[in-house]
């Protein structure tokens, strides 16, 4: 799919067809925004043609990477960017590619999958033409970067919300696999940091390095740009550290936690062996004088029963007074 936006003569014009690209590159005046969403062959022709772009450069909108970069052709820059949209799947990021091609009057953005921040600015380019486009087709590029990095932030409150509230599971006395959603934060986090690290060497390129095809005005405006990646960049290193003291911590709790069982269960083994210990000269007793022999002395004496209780309890008080002495009580 391929949408061509003109602003010329202070009017901006859908163009139905691409046969009009080359006589309107020679113009100027003229300001061309063709954005390409999920291209075929035949829009990969239009640029191949029309726009007689690098070969290098329009295979690298082919074959997507995780690598953003910039790329200097002297009539036109080609930029690799990646936009982040939301996932349902914990641990996973959702990275578009977005390929832009800026030359003097013209912007080409070519992208598989819809993105947020080019939707928007498109709607905007339609209600204020003379305040986006109109600008020239660099400070458009930073609309669309703008927008694009925007999505970046959204993202990040989530993260933001996710680590509290693995924070929070930590210290519950039945944690709900907090493990398994730290590791997926970690793997989120390092996911967006391997891509704004790149994104901000361009920003920083486009904000500061001279280029035919920008503008010096506008480049205070990549400026800004950079610097909300900046910000970004440095939450990212914020939830890395987060992330990771949360691990600890939740190691340190599960510790804790086994430390204190163990306590408890030789606590328990400690009064059940003091118990068993204890029984075990008065089960000789009892067993001793639970023999059926016919002639044993107390068998038959008066006294025997209350004798054998206080042999007991002599016995139970002499062992108790012994462990304690010891200090095993």
């Amino acid at each position: 799919m391929i949408k061509i936006l003109v602003f010329k003569d202070k009017k901006l014009e859908f163009l139905d067809s691409s046969s009009q690209i080359p006589e309107l590159l020679k113009d100027p005046d003229a300001m061309v925004w063709i954005d390409i969403e999920e291209g075929g062959q035949e829009e990969i022709d239009v640029l191949k043609n029309y726009f007689q772009f690098h070969p290098l450069a329009i295979e690298d909108c082919i074959h997507e990477s995780l690598h953003p970069k910039i790329d200097n052709f002297g009539e036109y820059l080609f930029m690799e960017m990646h936009a982040v949209n939301p996932s349902s799947h914990a641990g996973e990021v959702l990275l578009s590619e977005i390929n832009f091609f800026l030359g003097r009057n013209y912007l080409a953005s070519y992208h598989m999958t819809p993105v947020k921040g080019l939707e928007k600015n498109m709607q905007k380019c339609m209600n204020l033409p003379e305040q986006t486009i109109g600008r020239g087709v660099d400070f458009l590029l930073y609309l669309l970067l703008d927008g694009i990095i925007d999505e970046y932030l959204v993202t990040l409150e989530s993260l933001d919300d996710r680590i509290i509230q693995v924070e929070d599971e930590i210290f519950k006395k039945t944690p709900v696999e907090p493990l398994n959603n730290i590791f997926n934060l970690k793997k989120e986090i390092l996911q967006i940091r391997r891509i704004v690290g790149p994104q901000r060497d361009i920003l920083n390129f486009l904000s500061r390095d001279e280029s035919p095809v920008i503008n010096k005005k506008n480049q205070i405006y990549f400026r800004d740009v950079y610097d909300h990646l900046f910000r970004i960049y440095e939450l990212i290193e914020n939830y890395w550290e987060l992330v990771n003291g949360a691990m600890e911590i939740y190691l340190s709790v599960v510790s804790n936690r086994m430390t204190a069982a163990s306590n408890k269960m030789n606590e328990i083994m400690k009064t059940l062996t003091i118990v068993a210990t204890i029984m075990m000269p008065l089960t000789v007793v009892v067993g001793f004088y639970g023999m059926n022999f016919k002639y044993m002395p107390e068998l038959e004496w008066k006294h025997g029963y209350p004798f054998v209780l206080g042999l007991m309890a002599v016995v139970t008080f002499l062992m108790l007074w012994f462990m304690k002495k010891r200090k095993w009580l």
